[in-house]
């Protein structure tokens, strides 16, 4: 069974599919014409803002980080633009003027096809302090205390100043600087340590030779704390002579040193830790009394170790005591 199509059908179909190819690469061709010839686009991009600075002044006013920039172009160029293809705007300080802040549109660098069209930011009032520079002295930040037997004297930096280097206002507020922690926790004897020195605030920067780091040297020193003691010392005559007269039956010694040398020194848990001897018997104009000379000393326990950190005194005395004696 057949059927009969119109002639207008037939008509539309050849038409449609004669040549269809060639119909088909016009098409193409025509769609290809109508992306590049596509009227221009406008983007808006943001971009890092450079600083150079002025070696003679900082600023007072805060600066953006970032500015904004609207590109303009043909659509295909523009579409593929990524933001680091704009790379960064330039604020050049050293020509800065005071007052409203001013980005110069030519230190944008477009890419190849487009244009900047536009460049917006935050509103500044450009201010600027000159640099000075100041010498400060240096403080060592001491941190921990000594042994409990010992005590810091003092504590010495060298050098002990610094040239500082910074705007006028923010260099003034600098009256001091400190080095970095310097630990003495438990520590018995001086030491030294070559320690850097801690940077001021961000507008003020320590001057150093280039590549160098701002160091000092600091020394700290550290000696045991002296003590005093009195002791008795038996005198060498026998309870029975001494007694009814006036003769002590003991002399006061005292003793000076470190703390820690009377640690060992109790450690060593003597009954007596001196002696005392008759050395002389001098003759006196009254036939009653005589002259009696007695000598201290260590006692025979204690060890050279301690003597030498420990003194006394006296170390003799001369007593009358009755020629009974």
């Amino acid at each position: 069974m057949t059927f009969d199509v119109p002639k207008p059908v037939r008509w539309l179909v050849a038409a449609l599919f004669h040549n269809l190819g060639l119909k088909a690469f016009a098409l193409g061709l025509t769609v290809l014409l109508f992306v590049v010839t596509r009227d221009e686009v406008t983007r808006h991009f943001e971009v890092p803002l450079r600083i150079i600075e002025d070696p003679m002044r900082v600023p007072l006013t805060p600066l953006p980080e970032t500015v904004k920039v609207a590109v303009r172009g043909p659509w295909t160029r523009v579409n593929r633009l990524q933001p680091y293809d704009l790379g960064s705007a330039t604020l050049d300080l050293r020509n800065a003027e005071p007052g409203p802040l001013n980005i110069d549109r030519a230190s944008i660098v477009m890419p190849p096809g487009v244009v900047l069209s536009g460049l917006s930011y935050d509103e500044v009032d450009l201010r600027f302090d000159p640099i000075v520079r100041a010498v400060v002295p240096i403080e060592a930040q001491i941190v921990g205390a000594v042994d409990p037997d010992h005590r810091l004297v003092a504590t010495e930096v060298e050098p002990d100043t610094w040239t500082i280097e910074g705007g006028s206002s923010a260099a003034q507020t600098v009256s001091r600087l400190l080095t970095e922690a310097v630990h003495v926790g438990g520590v018995r004897t001086s030491l030294e340590r070559e320690v850097a020195i801690v940077p001021p605030e961000a507008n003020v920067r320590l001057v150093a030779e280039a590549g160098g780091t701002p160091t000092v040297r600091v020394t700290v020193h550290v000696e045991p704390w002296n003590d005093r003691r009195t002791m008795k010392v038996p005198l060498p005559f026998s309870a029975e002579a001494v007694e009814g007269v006036l003769i002590p039956p003991a002399y006061d010694i005292v003793v000076s040193g470190p703390r820690p040398a009377f640690r060992q020194l109790d450690a060593l848990a003597l009954d007596a830790v001196f002696e005392a001897r008759v050395v002389g018997t001098p003759s006196t104009s009254d036939p009653g009394t005589r002259a009696v000379e007695i000598r201290f000393d260590w006692h025979a326990q204690v060890p050279s170790e301690i003597r030498e950190r420990l003194s006394f005194k006296p170390q003799q005395v001369l007593l009358r005591v009755p020629s009974l004696l």
